[in-house]
């Protein structure tokens, strides 16, 4: 570690003691006035508060939890991020659902004291937090506090996290599984699983999608650029998928391309967008959940970043080429190809560098709004490559 990764941890470090403190203390003032009832429902609380992709990942797994709590007669209460909170149904229809506003949560003291007061009178029996990495307690240990009940779910191991936030954070489950650093997420959630005693596999998507029938019906063959991410740094340049985008309009004269996205990403959709002319469309920021996923699930290919994209692609067997950076390599891509419980394998693309695996702390001078240098490296020759042999060996067989 150089003295830059050294300044940026301590910098970290006490941002995140300072909010530690702050939000557990009003926390424990808030909970303080909603006493715990005797009487438990016979329910199961899962939290998941990261965003969709994280989802997609856990969905084989959260597939099999749901159908052993039915066989015992437990009631399944989604506590999940707002964003995504309508996807639930699809995939677990009749449960209950309670959905979190994540970024209010943080910043709005009063929606945050409601929040968990509500939370705390659910009376469930058992929470799981069952999304990996497990943040720090101002979010997720925030909720499983309220919640409640036997809780289980995974260590939190970063370096950035103070030693009191762990003790303390520590204590408020009552089975603790260990973090398994440098394992794929499918590994981890079949752990999940066999620590609370189900052996069972995770469902495998068997691909396919009324969804993404209805989106393609009428419309050409297309393929879907989804140029945004989490955070800047995980974003392969746009000029670069423009050029990645000519190279596969010109191979497949018949196809059109779809720039897909969320609203912030609206005005990167609108710039590749142009620039590919007529046969592009931007829809970034103009679709539902729903659609967006429909749009992923009706495409030929898949072309993306580390986010939620490749891991929806994976899910309804569409192939997809995702541009990636070594900050958390191994963890959601690239996929275990003997593991990984998919319809279709993404072929992730990265330049191999010493320092893989930083999650986030870069020794190299990172600019405002750009990638990466890891993700920098990767070469629109070498996504190319890459989009060739998909469409070799999958879309035109």
């Amino acid at each position: 570690m150089n003295a830059r990764q050294h300044l940026q941890l301590v910098i970290r470090k006490s941002k995140r003691l300072l909010e530690f403190l702050a939000f557990g203390l009003f926390d424990t003032v808030v909970l303080a006035s909603v006493p715990r009832s005797r009487h438990k429902t016979a329910g199961t609380a899962i939290v998941q508060l990261k965003r969709l992709g994280d989802y997609f990942l856990w969905l084989p797994y959260g597939l099999v939890l749901a159908k052993t709590l039915a066989l015992r007669k437990e009631e399944m209460r989604f506590v999940v991020n707002q964003e995504w909170a309508e996807r639930i149904p699809e995939d677990f229809p009749g449960c209950a659902i309670h959905p979190i506003d994540v970024r209010r949560l943080v910043r709005d003291w009063g929606y945050r004291a409601k929040t968990l007061r509500v939370l705390r009178r659910l009376a469930v029996t058992q929470t799981i937090q069952a999304i990996y990495p497990r943040d720090v307690s101002i979010i997720d240990d925030a909720i499983v506090r309220a919640l409640g009940g036997r809780t289980v779910g995974f260590d939190a191991v970063f370096p950035d996290r103070p030693w009191l936030d762990r003790i303390v954070s520590r204590r408020l489950y009552r089975q603790l599984l260990p973090a398994l650093p440098g394992v794929h997420q499918h590994v981890r959630y079949r752990h999940l699983l066999q620590g609370m005693g189900i052996e069972t596999g995770p469902v495998i998507s068997s691909g396919g999608s009324d969804a993404g029938s209805e989106s393609g019906r009428g419309r050409p063959a297309y393929f879907v650029i989804a140029p945004g991410a989490s955070r800047a740094s995980r974003c392969w340049p746009p000029e670069r998928f423009i050029a990645l985008g000519r190279r596969v309009l010109d191979h497949e004269p018949g196809w059109v391309a779809i720039v897909a996205g969320t609203g912030p990403e609206s005005r990167m959709g609108q710039q590749i967008a142009r620039a590919l002319g007529p046969r592009a469309l931007n829809r970034a920021g103009a679709t539902s959940l729903r659609e967006f996923i429909a749009l992923i699930a009706g495409a030929r290919i898949v072309l993306g970043n580390d986010s939620a994209a490749g891991h929806i692609a994976a899910w309804y067997g569409v192939p997809s080429v995702i541009a990636l950076g070594g900050m958390d390599f191994g963890r959601c891509y690239p996929y275990d190809p003997y593991l990984a419980p998919v319809a279709e394998l993404p072929l992730s693309v990265s330049s191999p560098m010493d320092c893989f695996g930083c999650q986030g702390t870069c020794r190299y001078p990172v600019i405002p709004g750009r990638c990466a240098p890891c993700l920098e490296a990767v070469g629109v020759e070498a996504m190319w490559e890459a989009v060739k042999r998909v469409l070799s060996e999958t879309v035109n067989r």
